[in-house]
């Protein structure tokens, strides 16, 4: 039987998510964002209703979800008043106490992808991480993130915090450290593509081995002549040589 469900937010994370659960059978019946036609664009996808008024939260929705920015999540939660519905939020950084008075029932639903609302994600391989204040509220996540993903786990706030950060760290910064390839790059008329193949070999590689053990290059190596060449090709940039500088020395004194 499909869980009634609430959404709260109408950027990247309530998109995918809000499309994820529709296309899986679960009933969004209601979208609620501070942005009015953002609310109602999102709604119109979802054949749901919206408003942009916490105070017209459905009662009668079963879950209600929490799909708003780190920072807005406890200023949300400090409106919410309900009984038996579960209360989650999405975050992977928020602990789950921030929603203690929200409900008797309350917890997180945290996908682990980076989520943009013009590139709809299939959810099927996507990790979904669930905790709840209680069984009840843990089951009931639980059953709605196995509705669209063949990958979830219960993980506790401390576990999911470190791992937003192990997150980070894999995908964040390493996009950055994409840009500034790029923009090397683009400086001396060289085409980004040239670099797609070995960005492709890497990520397939940690698909099926420890990373420690795929580790190449001349930190690696110990080979102190090609990185002084490379940090005198930074001297203009002294953050970008800084950065290589702190990365090639963490790496030589792993190997």
């Amino acid at each position: 039987m499909p869980y009634k469900i609430t959404l709260i937010g109408s950027g990247n994370m309530a998109w995918n998510l809000g499309h994820a659960l529709h296309q899986h059978g679960q009933i969004i019946q209601q979208v609620i964002s501070k942005t009015p036609e953002h609310a109602r664009e999102l709604a119109l996808k979802l054949k749901a209703k919206s408003t942009h008024l916490l105070s017209e939260l459905d009662q009668t929705s079963d879950i209600i979800l929490i799909c708003v920015k780190d920072e807005a999540i406890e200023q949300v939660a400090s409106q919410i008043n309900v009984n038996r519905q579960v209360v989650a939020h999405c975050s992977g950084s928020i602990p789950i106490e921030v929603l203690t008075k929200t409900s008797f029932c309350y917890g997180v639903f945290y996908p682990l992808q980076t989520l943009t609302r013009n590139a709809l994600k299939d959810f099927k391989d996507v990790p979904v991480c669930v905790e709840g204040c209680n069984n009840e509220a843990e089951e009931i996540l639980f059953t709605l993130a196995d509705s669209i993903s063949n990958q979830v786990h219960r993980i506790s706030s401390t576990q999911r915090l470190h791992l937003h950060l192990a997150a980070v760290i894999a995908n964040n910064f390493t996009n950055s450290l994409y840009g500034i390839a790029k923009e090397i790059l683009d400086r001396h008329h060289l085409s980004f593509d040239l670099l797609k193949p070995l960005i492709t070999e890497t990520a397939r590689n940690v698909q099926q081995y420890d990373p420690r053990q795929m580790q190449t290059g001349p930190a690696k190596r110990h080979d102190e002549t090609v990185i002084q060449k490379h940090l005198e090709l930074l001297a203009g940039n002294p953050e970008w040589q800084q950065l290589y500088n702190l990365l090639s020395n963490l790496i030589k004194k792993q190997y």
